[in-house]
């Protein structure tokens, strides 16, 4: 701690002074002026003395006042205590042996020349301003007069000349006082428990500069901001680094404290009051208590300071922050934690995991010079990265273990492959520089949780590391205790082991939380948890796939769902999994997801029927199911004996006149109609027909159904008169059930549009044609088959009516999504080529530039597989 001395007559200069100390005011800087002093009845000398002997210099403002003179006793301490006074000080002699009298003001100059202490002498200009107090006497000037004479003999003289505050402020900077600051400031406390790590600190430029730009926008005294994240996250390297950044142009002292609980807080508080760090006098006293208020006093005696709260992540750590912060007026707080619930008066703001270019950057500027280099390692180093979840402390726990062993990024993954829980739980500190092991840095996290969080994160550790949608919450998990989902949620998200999404629909657990959860849960238990998890997404995969206004409810759902049966398969219980499997494949297949969706309608229909035997209803939904499946993909020869078997079983399931049977008698004619068994197909649609509308009425929706598909059966076996009545009635019985916006409004649509266009009516046409297209691409997105087939009905009734240049792009676009969606081989990306060259040639494109044009588009589709 450096210390000055202000000196001057309060009645002339009290707004100087107080001026020159709050311009001063900084960490590790002391003044005091007389006042502070004053011993009513004593020795004030004698505290004065003893504070300039220790200060680093006196600030001596000289004007026209002298102020009160010394008491007897002041003068009796300093004859008894410096026998040699009088020699060393010109003049004093005499006031001494008491013939003579000073002031008070006037003592503490020559206080500092007998202590050898540095002394800046100031002396106003005439047309300086004085205190309302001031009293020109022609006495006291003439002693001041002589007190300057007496300075200069000595050699201080008053070089220091000003006309108000600035320019005595501005002046004393510029003097050799100017050196004194400049090595306060460059002797800064700073109490943090890292040195940088340079370049190897990755990802985090954007956050440092917004906690920066935070704190500096507050117009409050004190700013306070919790940087709130799962443990292991990096927050306290992300804090230690933003001090160091800053430490040079905007604060004067940084101070590091952990305040993992109530008692280490004040504790860690109390000891900034150390020699090395404050240096503060009350560091000596044997009361802990007496030091931290000493700490506080100072921090709010000095502005510019930043006090990192590292590792608050118990609710009663938090709650003595919280304390320890309403006692500060100044400075700025930094708070790291796991805890993400605080008062308005501290800011916010969630750290999340690196981005991925910036985890793989880590791991290879960091190994450079200590693992074993192969050929692979920028795409190992993605690989590790990816599987650690870019979590700080992950990548630093591999970073030194391969260090250590001199791993190749290779080596350690398949460590990490075969051996995940030991990885996660070696530590090496020395290397590391850090506490705790990932394995074990969440134990503080996972001992608060309840039974019921624990419940959760058990269950929740079985999903993928996707965003969770919320709405999971609200369906019961099957658990004996019926535990409340959401509030166990809330305790997750305090303590940072689920973080929500800044639209408060999603969360997210981290994968490594989940692995460590996964490994936790007790071996005999852990199928059980699993099989709980599955009963706990059938009931929350509800909806019919079939409805597009069902997606947004399903599709979140889906990584959950994949992730899970590929737990259930490596614990050999997927058999317990044929209704996700079957849901989700389904809603693959509405997708044109063909490929997904193929593998879990087989796992589904061979899981049921060895669970319920071939003949079971269910096993006939997974047959017309993967039947369809193979329809949508032209494996026509392999479809019809699923749907055949299909029928079969609900027929004896539930005889001949169910709703059940019309469905599959429905699914069957279509496949029938495609493979141009039109005699074979009629009537089972006619039966399909007539038994929804003994058992629905003649408005119900499913009939509807019926009724689209007999009627675009009719027009293309040229019944266009038969054929339009039904489609209409379709339309009508779907806009009345659906709303005029429905995807089985635009089949609807589409049907009565090219049976139009086909009797000569294609201004009629197409208005239909476009507001079917406009509620698929609403509905499917613009790159399904469904949007395909509308875009080339339109082309073709635009090429049919001579708008060639507006059919050509819509029938391109048509193309690609079907080569894409369904491959080249597929009849309807073969009918839609056949299409586009017909459109291209009436265009009188030659067959030269018709194949570039057909050879850009395969290199287009290039990119998506095709």
């Amino acid at each position: 701690m450096v210390c000055l001395f202000i000196s001057c007559v309060s009645n002339e200069f009290a707004n100087y002074r107080d001026a020159m100390r709050r311009d001063l005011s900084r960490p590790n800087l002391e003044t005091k002026i007389q006042e502070d002093f004053i011993a009513f009845g004593g020795a004030t000398l004698e505290k004065l003395d003893d504070y300039i002997q220790h200060c680093e210099a006196v600030i001596h403002i000289c004007g026209d006042m002298t102020g009160a003179m010394a008491n007897e006793i002041s003068i009796k301490y300093i004859n008894d205590k410096y026998k040699d006074f009088g020699t060393k000080v010109p003049g004093a002699q005499a006031v001494l042996n008491g013939s003579d009298q000073i002031s008070y003001t006037q003592w503490e100059a020559w206080l500092a020349i007998y202590h050898n202490k540095r002394l800046f002498v100031a002396t106003p200009v005439d047309i300086a301003t004085r205190d309302s107090r001031y009293i020109k006497d022609p006495a006291q000037i003439a002693q001041q007069l002589a007190h300057l004479k007496q300075l200069r003999e000595k050699g201080y003289y008053d070089e220091i000349k000003f006309s108000d505050e600035d320019e005595l402020i501005k002046k004393l900077y510029q003097s050799k006082l100017g050196d004194i600051l400049n090595s306060i400031a460059s002797n800064k406390p700073v109490y943090l428990p890292y040195q940088s790590i340079g370049t190897a600190f990755k990802g985090r430029d954007n956050f440092i500069k917004e906690l920066f730009a935070t704190f500096t926008a507050t117009t409050n005294s004190v700013s306070g901001i919790a940087i709130h994240a799962l443990g292991g996250m990096g927050k306290t390297r992300l804090a230690v680094e933003y001090a160091l950044q800053h430490k040079k142009n905007y604060y004067t002292a940084l101070f590091f404290v952990s305040a993992a609980s109530p008692q280490i807080l004040i504790t860690n508080i109390a000891n900034l009051s150390a020699p090395g760090i404050l240096n503060l006098r009350e560091y000596l006293a044997p009361d802990e208590g007496e030091k931290y208020a000493a700490v506080i006093r100072w921090l709010n005696q000095y502005s510019g300071w930043l006090l990192i709260l590292d590792n608050v992540d118990t609710p009663e750590a938090a709650e003595k922050v919280e304390a320890v912060f309403a006692q500060l007026q100044q400075g700025h707080v930094l708070i790291t934690t796991r805890i993400d619930t605080w008062s308005q008066e501290i800011k916010k703001k969630r750290l999340d995991v690196l981005h991925k270019e910036d985890a793989i950057a880590f791991l290879l500027e960091t190994t450079e010079d200590g693992r074993e280099k192969t050929g692979d390692d920028d795409k190992m180093a993605g690989v590790i990265a990816e599987e650690l979840g870019c979590l700080a402390l992950a990548l630093e726990q591999s970073r030194a273990y391969i260090v250590t062993q001199e791993f190749s990024f290779k080596k350690y993954y398949k460590k990490w492959e075969t051996n995940k829980a030991d990885v996660l739980a070696w530590l090496d500190k020395q290397q590391m520089k850090y506490p705790a092991s990932v394995a074990t840095t969440w134990q503080t996290s996972f001992n608060q949780l309840s039974p019921a969080a624990v419940t959760l994160l058990n269950n929740l550790s079985w999903l993928s590391t996707d965003r969770i949608p919320k709405t999971l919450l609200d369906v019961e998990v099957p658990d004996a205790t019926k535990i409340d989902a959401i509030s166990a949620w809330g305790e997750l998200k305090q303590y940072s082991l689920a973080a929500s999404s800044d639209d408060r629909k999603t969360f997210t657990v981290h994968k490594l939380v989940q692995d460590i959860t996964r490994h936790k849960i007790d071996k005999n238990t852990r199928v059980q948890t699993l099989t709980e998890t599955v009963k706990w997404l059938d009931k929350a995969f509800t909806g019919d796939p079939d409805e597009v206004s069902d997606w947004p409810v399903l599709e979140p759902l889906v990584p959950h769902v994949l992730t899970l049966i590929d737990y259930t398969k490596k614990y050999e219980i997927d058999h317990s999994t044929s209704f996700l499997q079957n849901r989700v494949g389904l809603l693959f297949l509405n997708k044109a997801q063909y490929n997904e969706a193929e593998p879990l309608m087989r796992r589904a229909l061979e899981i049921d029927e060895q669970n319920l035997g071939p003949s079971h209803p269910d096993v006939a939904i997974h047959l017309n199911n993967l039947g369809q499946l193979l329809q949508e993909t032209n494996r026509l020869p392999k479809a019809e004996p699923l749907m055949r078997r299909a029928l079969q079983i609900d027929e004896q399931n539930f005889g001949s006149d169910h709703t059940r049977v019309a469905i599959r008698l429905n699914n069957l004619a279509q496949l029938l109609k495609d493979t141009n068994r039109k005699p074979e197909a009629e009537p089972l649609m006619r039966r399909a027909l007539q038994i929804d509308e003994q058992n629905f009425g003649s408005d119900h929706p499913n009939v509807a159904r019926h009724l689209s598909n007999l009627g675009q059966f009719l027009k293309n076996t040229n019944r266009l008169q038969e054929a339009e009545p039904l489609m209409r009635r379709a339309l009508e019985i779907e806009e009345q059930s659906f709303g005029s916006n429905h995807s089985y409004v635009a089949i609807d649509l589409n049907n009565l549009a090219m049976l139009l266009q086909e009797t000569k009516r294609s201004q009629e046409a197409e208005p239909l044609m476009k507001r079917a297209l406009e509620i698929d691409e609403k509905n499917f997105g613009p790159n399904h088959p469904r949007v395909a087939r509308a875009l080339n009905n339109l082309a073709t009734l635009l090429q049919e009516t001579k708008r060639l240049l507006e059919a050509d792009p819509l029938m391109k676009r048509a193309l690609i999504i079907f080569l894409i969606s369904l491959g080249a081989e597929h009849p309807n990306t073969q009918t839609v080529g056949n299409n586009y060259v017909l459109l291209l040639k009436e265009m009188d494109k030659s067959e030269d530039e018709i194949s570039i044009i057909f050879e850009n588009i395969v290199r287009e589709c290039d990119g998506f597989g095709k």
